[in-house]
């Protein structure tokens, strides 16, 4: 599965990769870039299921950007590396204990608490730009290549505002259609 929340204005993850590791242990792709991340969790190094993560494009600056640009395994040994023995169990356990709040009897959705908050995660589906997939056909996966180089050309720090604008109208394009062909498959599937 994937999961692509890039250019949300996401400001901060919470508890999501704590989640997202009790609730999607076959994610194998995160795409995080271009939000408004000022820390990158690093629970994040909790995924151990994932094989590709993008964290860039964002104001944060715990990770230096040559860290970033290696590969996810690297990535995540790097978060995990920050942690420190007792956040690591701590972390672990927290995953625990969602992972026992959902044997404990809830469907499709789920609802959990985190910090003051409630979260809802929907398993599978398309909502505000949020893109969880584990059906694809070949316009979808050109889609998501084309998605992911507009992306990776927003991360250039030497565009000029009118290419930026470009690209980001580029991007839009292309992530409204990723979204209809895959609520098309969603139909076709169901």
């Amino acid at each position: 599965a994937n999961l692509d929340l890039s250019n949300n204005q996401i400001a901060d993850l919470d508890d999501f990769p704590l989640i997202l590791a009790a609730c999607c242990p076959t994610l194998k792709s995160l795409q995080l870039q271009n939000n408004e991340l000022r820390k990158i969790s690093l629970s994040l190094s909790l995924l151990e299921g994932l094989q590709a993560i993008d964290l860039r494009g964002n104001p944060q600056r715990l990770v230096r950007y040559a860290i970033l640009e290696k590969r996810c395994n690297e990535i995540l040994a790097y978060l995990r590396g920050r942690m420190t023995p007792s956040e690591l169990e701590k972390s672990k356990q927290r995953v625990k204990d969602i992972e026992d709040s959902l044997q404990d009897g809830m469907g499709g959705t789920e609802n959990l608490g985190t910090s003051d908050k409630m979260c809802s995660i929907e398993k599978k589906g398309t909502e505000n730009n949020v893109i969880v997939s584990s059906d694809t056909s070949p316009l979808a996966e050109e889609l998501r290549s084309k998605i992911d180089e507009f992306s990776r050309q927003l991360n250039n720090v030497h565009l000029s505002e009118a290419k930026k604008y470009a690209l980001k109208k580029s991007l839009a394009m292309e992530k409204a259609k990723l979204i209809r062909e895959e609520r098309r498959l969603k139909l076709k599937n169901s």
